[in-house]
């Protein structure tokens, strides 16, 4: 429950946010200015009554509470309005509330306050009712009755003791920063003997405040012992946020001003740990790639594109060496693992990689502390931690891209999904479909195909309603055979292969269907636009099948998998205006493109795809970040990864967001004629 809801559900018809705010208030001035006497002492009454209250105090030392009861029982009874009357009210009511008798007690301490409303005893059956309404879980009244004690002259031991309940009051109420408040002035007013008392108290509170409230707290808490405690659990949860330049600040304090503290050896052995395993060597860098085994061509390609950053990097003026520490993951998720860990003990500035097991790699660095850029689009990895980014192109950003061109600069609204049924083609399906949503275009066909066969004409068939119109052709009559009507005619001829022959009932003056039209009814197509996610190869294998059944006149939509000169030689005619979202176009005119396609033809005799330009553009950044931070902690180097924003790279201009996703300007590519031209459109952004 948010700790509004419970501190208004707590006060009932009070404001219980102006009561904190004025009790805190007054408490402040209460502390600044020395206790004053009661206004008003007890007249002088009869001897009797001073008499029987000392017999009261000597009974209840003597652990005889219910005698002491009956004592002041009859003493009231006899002069219930008399002098001592209010002290014997007081003492009735604390021992009815010692047994547990808090109706009777509460009694007490109203009484005594409704007759005699300036007695000094008035201010400590306040107290008492304090106490009950607290252990009732009322803190509304706990509240709105401590307002009453700050305007009455108190004493010290008053003041400390009303303090106390009201930081106790505010742990309950699950705000410990106004209780830290509280425990703070209560100490201020505390005999040595309690002290321990505070001092429990306040670590507890102490141990719930978040970095902001300890920092706001810093700011206006002068006591020496709330100090202490506020800078030493500052530098714990700092350090629990592997913030651990803040964290290693607030240590420093801690150390200069309480050399002594009981927290102060633990304080020095947080600082030395997190200087010795925390820190890293500069311009060294982890990588993490498949090198062998099953993905290795893309490791290969991958290294490719970070060896070219390295030596472009190098290659200024001045530039100190920086070494790359490379690591075959062979796509095993242990030894990626294991690759991490080692990065950690070679005190490695972050890692680059990996591309398969990105996951249990990301998991480890996280764990660890250490800065970690995946190249992988599995869903979900930045969310394993704040240490944790991904810099690669994800089904997400492709729809983006395509969707946001056709809705918003051709006015689409109207969309088809064609779509292989396995995880590949369901990803990118449900991805669609949500952005066309947000996007207030619709999805109004939808049809999944076996991506393990060659023929597609029964899913096509079903996609454009040619199935359903096949169905619904009208069945052989049993009994006369002009309810078979005209059409049956032709079926008979055309389709049973029999020579018997119906008489046409068509009506006077209207046209018999066309035999063309029977046999083979025209498709539905009523989207302006369709999407297939699927591999070049078996798109060149669907698209002159969608063209044998009419599914002409709509744009074809694709996957970075269509961006293959393979498949504009098998199916290109039939793929004129298709679109597609890729991270990187080699025949850009862009200026990074343009430099780094040179440097790469030049430096490997071949032209370099997507995966060399992330994993290029994931190392630069790195490179750029890492050589120019001026923090010695990786946890420094995780947070400027935060501050990248439209980074000039090759796939594109980069940013991460606050969850280590990259925001990325997609190329938006359009099939024309026998090659792929870029369309200014495809800036759009994209996450």
């Amino acid at each position: 429950m948010r700790k509004e809801t419970m501190k208004n559900a707590a006060c009932g018809s009070h404001s219980l946010c102006s009561i904190l705010s004025i009790g805190v208030l007054i408490g402040m001035m209460l502390v600044s200015c020395a206790p004053k006497k009661p206004v008003e002492t007890a007249p002088e009454g009869l001897e009797p009554s001073k008499e029987i209250l000392a017999e009261v105090d000597r009974t209840l030392a003597g652990g005889r509470a219910l005698e002491a009861l009956a004592l002041l029982d009859d003493f009231l009874r006899r002069a219930p309005d008399g002098p001592g009357a209010d002290e014997a009210l007081l003492k009735r009511g604390g021992i009815r509330q010692q047994l547990g008798r808090l109706e009777d007690a509460k009694k007490d301490y109203l009484l005594l306050l409704r007759k005699f409303p300036n007695s000094p005893a008035s201010v400590d059956a306040l107290l008492g009712l304090v106490e009950i309404f607290y252990g009732e879980g009322d803190y509304g009244q706990v509240l709105s009755t401590a307002a009453q004690v700050m305007q009455r002259p108190a004493s010290t031991g008053q003041i400390f003791r009303l303090y106390v309940l009201l930081g106790d009051t505010h742990v309950a109420l699950e705000d410990p920063k106004d209780a830290v408040l509280f425990y703070a002035m209560a100490g201020q007013q505390a005999a040595v003997e309690q002290k321990g008392q505070i001092r429990t108290r306040m670590k507890q509170a102490v141990r719930q405040l978040t970095t902001p409230e300890i920092e706001s707290l810093l700011g206006r808490v002068e006591d020496p012992l709330a100090v202490g405690y506020l800078l030493y659990q500052l530098a714990l949860n700092q350090t629990e946020s592997d913030n651990f330049e803040a964290a290693v600040e607030a240590l420093r304090r801690f150390l200069e001003r309480f050399p002594d503290h009981e927290y102060a050896a633990d304080a020095e052995a947080l600082a030395t740990e997190i200087n010795s395993s925390y820190t890293y060597r500069p311009r060294v860098l982890g990588c993490l790639l498949p090198l062998s085994g099953p993905y290795q061509i893309y490791g290969n390609r991958a290294l490719k594109g970070i060896e070219l950053a390295l030596h472009r990097i190098g290659s200024y003026l001045g530039q100190p060496q920086w070494k790359l520490m490379v690591r075959d993951t062979g796509s095993d998720p242990d030894r990626a693992v294991s690759a991490v860990r080692e990065f950690f003990s070679e005190k490695v500035a972050a890692v680059i990689g990996p591309i398969i097991a990105a996951q249990e790699a990301a998991g480890e660095a996280q764990a660890l502390g250490i800065p970690i850029v995946v190249l992988s689009q599995k869903e979900g990895i930045p969310a394993t931690g704040s240490f944790v980014f991904r810099n690669f192109m994800t089904p997400q950003m492709q729809v983006q891209t395509l969707l946001s061109h056709l809705v918003r600069e051709r006015g689409m609204n109207r969309f088809g999904v064609f779509f292989p049924e396995e995880p590949y083609g369901r990803t990118f399906m449900a991805h669609f479909w949500d952005q066309a949503d947000a996007l207030g275009a619709e999805v109004v066909a939808v049809q999944p195909y076996d991506g393990e066969k060659t023929d597609f004409a029964d899913p096509i068939r079903s996609f454009v309603g040619l199935s359903v119109a096949e169905k619904d052709r009208p069945q052989r009559g049993e009994g006369d055979g002009g309810a078979w009507g005209p059409e049956g005619r032709f079926y008979e001829e055309a389709l049973l292969g029999t020579a018997r022959r119906l008489e046409p009932t068509t009506p006077p003056g209207s046209k018999a269907p066309a035999f063309e039209d029977l046999l083979d009814p025209a498709p539905i197509v009523d989207f302006e636009a369709l999407f297939i996610p699927d591999a070049a190869a078996k798109i060149a294998m669907i698209v002159p099948q969608l063209a044998y059944y009419d599914v002409n006149d709509v744009v074809l939509l694709g996957t970075n998998l269509w961006h293959s000169e393979r498949l504009l030689e098998m199916a290109g005619e039939y793929m004129q205006g298709a679109l597609i979202a890729d991270g990187y176009f080699a025949q850009s005119t862009r200026s990074p493109v343009v430099d780094f396609t040179d440097a790469y033809r030049s430096a490997y005799g071949e032209d370099p795809g997507f995966i060399e330009a992330v994993a290029h553009d994931t190392a630069s950044i790195l490179f750029d970040i890492v050589g120019r931070s001026r923090s010695k902690f990786r946890s420094g180097i995780r947070d400027e990864l935060l501050t990248v924003q439209n980074y000039p790279g090759v796939t594109g201009p980069t940013s991460f967001d606050s969850d280590g996703e990259a925001r990325k300007r997609l190329y938006l590519i359009q099939i024309k004629g026998r090659g792929f031209r870029e369309l200014s459109a495809g800036a759009a952004a994209a996450r």
